[in-house]
């Protein structure tokens, strides 16, 4: 059952996001196995953008959950932050690591993804970049939000995204600057080059938690910027794909997450279909484990459906769904054996910890 407070639009998001993924990988698998002009659909070529998708809606539920502290304290605690996102993220993905190392014996070079370093030097974790600039973006944030309200007020904390994202094409020059064909994959995977949908996502979240009209489904003109964002996001892809396509991405996706959040009440209706939010939570797992689940399933399928369906698009589209089916199995496994126990653990622990409200006088005379 979704909780309070959740936005079933970021679900459907989210499920978008681990569904192109998924796709992509596939598709590399595929047109080895099967060649087939299939593989090479839209949905599946820039399946890879979904994790710039996660990014933005990292940073915004990220962001919103430190601002609306900052707006609330004037402060944030960042050790009970950092316990919070730890117990989250923490006791799947280094009992991923050790089925690795233990089961399938991939223990020579993990020492990056154990210390979440793999989006710089070259881990074992397939996708474990990704979750180390999360977990990178986890360590700074915080910081960054304390340090910008003390020393710019309230009002400086919007302009540390946009001035952070306005310096990444910069950066993202720097680096390729004599890098040769190598290039991209020197910007592709480390943090300081490849964080423009956490920052977008950040400046979502200032506009959720300072200015709530500006994203909600009442505000005048709804359609308004996030299609501006959209648009601009391709014409900067368009211009340069090496220095602004993360830019570009993250406007692309920044749009679509606004216009998620403008939703009105049909869109939502069709937003809250459970499934949405099931596969948004099993989305991390998901992640982690279709490295693996597509490699022993696509050889096996590809063979036994070849014979009877060829290898054109009613192939790509039954092993896709398989694909997705298959590994949100093992993810239900793995949230139900690993995740939700440890989930439920950092509740009792916030139960114990949480600060007990004084009871006003005529409170304590009434009861």
């Amino acid at each position: 059952m979704p909780p309070p407070g959740t936005f079933p639009s970021l679900d459907a998001l989210r499920t978008a996001a681990i569904v192109l993924v998924i796709g992509n990988h596939l598709a590399t698998g595929g047109a080895e196995l099967a060649p087939s002009s299939a593989w090479s659909f839209t949905l599946f070529r820039y399946g890879w953008t979904g994790v710039d998708l996660f990014f933005v809606l990292s940073g915004f539920l990220i962001g919103r959950q430190l601002l609306r502290e900052l707006q609330r304290t004037a402060s944030v605690n960042v050790p009970r932050f950092l316990f919070r996102r730890g117990m989250r993220i923490w006791p799947l993905y280094f009992a991923w690591v050790a089925f690795l190392v233990l089961a399938l014996g991939k223990w020579q070079g993990i020492w990056p993804d154990l210390v979440f370093l793999s989006n710089y030097f070259q881990g074992r974790v397939s996708g474990g970049w990704s979750l180390s600039t999360e977990e990178q973006f986890y360590l700074v944030v915080p910081l960054l939000l304390l340090g910008a309200h003390r020393l710019f007020g309230p009002r400086g904390l919007a302009w540390v995204p946009i001035v952070l994202l306005a310096l990444m094409p910069v950066v993202r020059a720097v680096t390729l600057h004599g890098a040769g064909e190598a290039g991209f994959d020197r910007i592709y995977g480390p943090i300081h080059t490849h964080c423009d949908g956490l920052l977008v996502g950040l400046f979502l979240a200032w506009a959720a938690v300072k200015r709530p009209a500006s994203l909600s489904p009442e505000h005048p003109h709804p359609w308004r910027w996030p299609l501006v964002a959209i648009v601009g996001g391709f014409v900067l892809r368009g211009i340069d794909q090496a220095l602004f396509s993360f830019s570009g991405l993250a406007l692309i996706y920044g749009g679509l997450v606004a216009l998620g959040l403008r939703a009105g009440p049909r869109v939502k209706q069709l937003a809250a279909w459970r499934g949405f939010h099931v596969l948004s939570r099993l989305s991390y797992g998901m992640y982690l484990n279709h490295f693996e689940v597509l490699p022993r399933l696509l050889p096996r399928l590809t063979r036994e459906l070849v014979p009877l369906v060829g290898s054109g698009w009613v192939l790509a589209a039954i092993a896709y769904l398989v694909a997705i089916v298959s590994s949100a199995l093992v993810a239900a496994v793995t949230f139900v054996l690993i995740e939700e126990p440890f989930l439920a653990l950092r509740e009792r622990w916030e139960a114990r910890h949480r600060p007990v409200r004084a009871v006003p006088p005529v409170l304590r005379r009434v009861s």
